[in-house]
């Protein structure tokens, strides 16, 4: 089958050569060529055809040649445009840089002057395309390109011929013209007539989120994001970023107007506005605390008379400062929930010598913070990737300081500073709201504890202060409960569990059981510590222990009066997951996201579960919601799942974008996986070798993705070795069992799909009697024809609970069917296999080796169509699902392999030589087995052709098509 890469290769060829897919939109594709005309690197936009169908090529060449004539520094220029093979395209420079999507993905907020800069130019762009008649209609960061240092607007064409075509003419095809987010007011009601002040207003969306760092309106569909834009006013600029001079914010709210007559017209105008004269300069963190020179460290001194005056007037300044904080009344006086602001929590001064008792403290004094309606704060894996973009080293210490800084660099408005310090056998407190753009102390709270145990008590009184200052309901305050009661009485077995959650972040496995052991100890001095019980919970499951992880999360469970609501809602959903329920855990995710919406991490889990149930593009958005809610930035973790969810979804180009913003390993694992989902064995291959050798690679899956990648070119026997690899290398891994699992699967499907060419692994099996590990033995026994080992799994499997399959029903089903194959019964292998093989949530197992199984059945049921139906549904899939990207390769290219032979028989020569066409292609360094292979389908190729070939003297007939 060809691939959109195939064929603008073939209908371009002779005058451009085609590289790669760079990016993939609503409405075209953007391919990296060179010019074999003029020796140069281009961009070429291809439009789909259902877009090209309804604009018509005559429509479009006319638009574009409209724009061609656009000649302007900051627009991208034409170099031509055409149509070939029905496809529609034109030609650009290919920009180096990237696009201003890419740096607000990278950093989320751009530095005041380079935001204005950029608006600037693509303000003077749209003032020249406007001049002559000509409006974008879509602008957005994806469409604005920074080349060394200065915006270049792209994407004239596309937009400008699409509108031309006619609204009713598209909708039709489900197209739409323009970007929800950043959609003026009358293009989201449907109007047709646009001018100027339409890009204008896209224009102040796009500087809105430069600034703020979220666009002004969010949405989980289109309608949603319509119904704002023509109703609801935009946040002001300023409660998100307090550095934004007036001047410019009253700018940025003009260009928002929702009616164009109150906008800027011309669009110079607002260009203007953004100025020298209208920008004034923020004055940085690190320059501010110079220029005021040194600040000493206050004690608990008694204050006199003047500084409590001052500390008066501050408490004042912090209510009409802080005062968004407490946006809890609408005009009728009714309580509306807002979002929480974030609070960064720097890391507590105390005792030389005495790291524990500060880092207790901290954390208390933040689990009492996170109690509070109106605040929130920032986590810990925000904290470093904050570090990360400041370009500080990850063991960075975030003193007040450093955390200032940071606060400040992420528009986070407020900082949290503290002091524990012993008098005697107590201990005194202090604990002081910054405000991060000005540096100034706004609260100050100070407390004492006569033991060690009165600290947590004294530490929550102190938070509790601090919220009422900073203008939360007092009726909010009082329903808060007790330190004591939602972490614990014990602050020794408080330290414990902070030491435990410490070393949890490690993922090193000798790291996990120590905070294992560590929680055991904090359980022995309070058994009824929560958190302990959900730490206690994680660690085992990253250790592969199920059971006890299971265990441990219904401990806390029992402990429901010792947590806050969302913490509870946390656990179920975590623990109804563990049980296969992923139904119940999706539902306790949207609970807990009604309880408190700004939990990015809560986001990112719910994308999670909605991909585990197939439902990729509501986990794509899920995901997405995680990137604007959370304060600093997308972490890692949720850009990798954003990878592999587009990955999923047939947009490998888009995936390979994302990864080159990872990190590290995470980062090159991304890229194998999508060029795996493109098909790109060579550089997969390339990718997953070279980075074998990098430490820490067992924790990545890295080496699961080598035999893929080898079997995608022919090289079974060298994917069979890679397996085995992989399986030394996982057993130095967090979790040896899975990989192990996944290893020993792997190599009993090439075995299937090589038809036995590939020697089965040796009946060698770890001392592991979980549901997963028996079904590998039990899979590995029945493609070895030993019906008893295999019936013995099956009815061990069977006799255990629903929960304790731990969402294998997929593999019990496939054992069950080649249990059943063994015994020749292929008639009830259909209806066992039909649901699981639709569906793309089928489990470890992946759904390639349940549709293989379900091919067999019909085939050998004489229902050879059914057979190639789900072959090609093999051979089709958009993207790696579930398990099936650590042997897609394998699963892909027998596919094709198999239905050029089930195509011959069929006397269907056009799909049998499409098929061989594709693994010939592929398998560019066969081994013995792909060679033979190969040699079978090409004789078969050969049969067909002579049968399809009349006598002469005979009419020819149309071949059967059926079984």
């Amino acid at each position: 089958m060809a691939t959109p890469v195939d064929r603008v290769t073939t209908a371009l060829a002779g005058r451009y050569r085609i590289e790669r897919e760079l990016g993939r939109g609503g409405m075209a594709a953007v391919f990296l060529a060179e010019d074999l005309k003029h020796h140069r690197r281009v961009a070429i936009k291809v439009l789909d055809p259902e877009v090209g169908a309804a604009i018509g090529s005559e429509r479009f060449l006319r638009e574009i040649e409209t724009v061609a004539r656009l000649t302007h520094p900051h627009i991208l220029p034409l170099f031509e445009s055409g149509a070939a093979d029905g496809l529609l395209y034109y030609v650009m420079p290919y920009v180096e840089g990237e696009s201003l999507r890419d740096r607000l993905t990278r950093e989320k907020q751009l530095p005041l002057e380079d935001a204005l800069k950029i608006a600037r130019e693509v303000a003077d762009a749209l003032s020249c395309a406007h001049s002559r008649g000509l409006v974008h209609r879509d602008i957005k960061p994806e469409n604005i390109l920074l080349e060394e240092g200065h915006a270049v607007v792209a994407d004239f064409g596309v937009a400008r011929a699409v509108a031309a075509a006619g609204r009713e003419k598209l909708t039709a095809t489900g197209i739409a013209v323009g970007t929800s987010a950043y959609m003026s007011p009358e293009q989201a009601s449907g109007g047709r007539d646009l001018d100027g002040r339409s890009d204008l207003y896209s224009l102040g969306c796009v500087l809105y989120e430069m600034l703020a760092g979220v666009p002004p309106f969010a949405g989980a569909t289109a309608e949603s994001l319509a119904h704002q834009h023509l109703n609801l006013t935009p946040r002001p600029v300023t409660e998100l970023r307090p550095a934004v001079p007036a001047a410019v914010a009253a700018a940025l709210q003009r260009a928002l107007a929702k009616t164009p007559a109150d906008r800027f017209n011309p669009v110079a105008q607002f260009g203007e506005a953004l100025g020298p004269g209208g920008t004034g300069t923020p004055v940085p963190a690190a320059a501010a605390a110079a220029a005021s020179g040194p600040r000493s460290r206050r004690g608990p001194a008694v204050l006199g008379l003047a500084v409590v005056a001052i500390v008066a007037l501050l408490a004042v300044a912090a209510w009409q400062r802080w005062g968004p904080f407490a946006e809890w009344l609408d005009g009728s006086g009714v309580h509306q929930p807002v979002k929480k602001e974030w609070i960064l929590v720097a890391e507590f001064d105390g005792p030389p010598g005495d790291t524990t008792l500060a880092t207790a403290a901290r954390s208390l004094a933040s689990a009492a913070l996170d109690q509070s309606e109106i605040l929130a704060t920032v986590p810990r894996d925000q904290i470093q990737l904050a570090l990360r973009q400041a370009g500080k080293p990850a063991n960075t210490r975030v003193s007040a300081d450093v955390a200032r800084e940071l606060a400040y660099r992420r528009a986070v408005r407020a900082v949290l500073e503290g002091e524990i310090q012993r008098i005697g056998a107590g201990y005194s407190v202090v604990l002081r709201v910054v405000d991060a753009e000005s540096l100034k102390v706004v609260i100050t709270e100070r407390g004492s504890a006569k033991t060690e145990d009165a600290l947590i008590p004294a530490l929550g009184k102190l938070a509790e202060k601090l919220r009422r200052d900073l203008g939360e309901r007092r009726s909010a305050i009082a329903a808060t409960r007790p330190m004591t009661a939602v972490a614990t009485p014990s602050f020794a077995a408080y330290g414990l569990y902070v030491r435990a959650d410490r070393l949890l972040v490690s993922n090193e496995p000798v790291a996990i059981r120590t905070a294992v052991l560590l929680a055991r100890e904090a359980l022995a001095l309070d058994p009824g510590l929560f958190d302990a019980w959900c730490l206690l919970g994680s660690a085992y499951h990253n250790l592969g222990v199920r059971d006890s992880s299971r265990t441990a999360w219904k401990e806390a469970l029992r402990l429901a009066g010792r947590a806050t609501v969302s913490a509870r809602l946390g656990v179920q959903a975590r623990l109804a997951r563990a049980d296969g329920d992923l139904e119940g855990s999706l539902a306790a995710f949207d609970r807990l996201l009604q309880e408190d919406p700004s939990s990015y991490r809560s986001w990112n889990s719910r994308a999670v579960t909605l991909d585990d149930l197939g439902r990729f593009a509501e986990a794509l958005e899920s995901l997405r919601r995680a990137e604007t809610t959370s304060p600093v930035g997308f972490t890692p973790v949720i850009r990798f799942n954003e990878v592999f969810f587009l990955c999923e979804l047939g947009r490998a180009g888009e995936a390979r974008r994302r990864a080159q913003t990872l990190p590290g390993l995470l980062g090159k694992k991304g890229l194998i996986m999508a060029e795996i989902a493109a098909c790109e064995w060579a550089a997969a291959e390339s990718l997953a070798i070279d980075s074998e050798r990098e430490p820490g690679v067992e924790d990545t899956e890295v080496p699961l993705c080598v035999p893929s990648a080898l079997a995608g070119r022919g090289a079974f026997r060298e994917a069979a070795e890679a397996y085995v690899r992989a399986e030394r290398v996982g057993a130095r891994s967090t979790n040896p069992s899975m990989y192990q699992n996944w290893t020993r699967r792997g190599r009993v499907l090439l075995t299937v799909m090589s038809a036995g060419a590939v020697p089965l692994p040796t009946d060698t099996w770890f001392a592991d009697t979980t549901t997963e590990t028996l079904l590998t033995r039990g899979l590995r026994a029945a493609v070895a024809g030993d019906r008893v080992v295999a019936r013995r799994v099956l009815a061990t499997v069977r006799a255990r609970p629903e929960r304790d399959r731990g969402g294998q029903e997929a593999t019990r089903a496939l054992l069950d069917a080649w249990v059943l194959g063994l015994d020749g019964r292929w008639s009830e292998v259909l209806p066992l296999l039909t649901p699981a093989a639709s569906d793309l949530t089928s489990g470890a197992v992946g759904p390639s080796a349940i549709r293989w199984t379900l091919a067999d059945g019909y085939e050998r049921c004489g229902q050879r169509d059914s057979a190639a139906v789900w072959l090609e549904r093999i051979a089709s899939d958009p993207g790696p699902v579930q398990r099936d990207l650590y042997f897609r390769g394998a699963a892909l290219s027998a596919a094709h392999h198999r239905l050029v032979l089930l195509y011959a028989r069929m006397g269907r020569l056009a799909d049998a030589e499409r098929h061989l066409a594709v693994l010939e292609r592929w398998w560019d360094r066969p081994d013995d087995i792909a060679r033979g292979m190969l040699a079978e389908a090409r004789a078969a190729v050969k049969s067909a052709r002579g049968m399809a070939r009349p006598e002469a003297g005979q009419a020819s007939s149309p071949p059967s098509q059926s079984g």
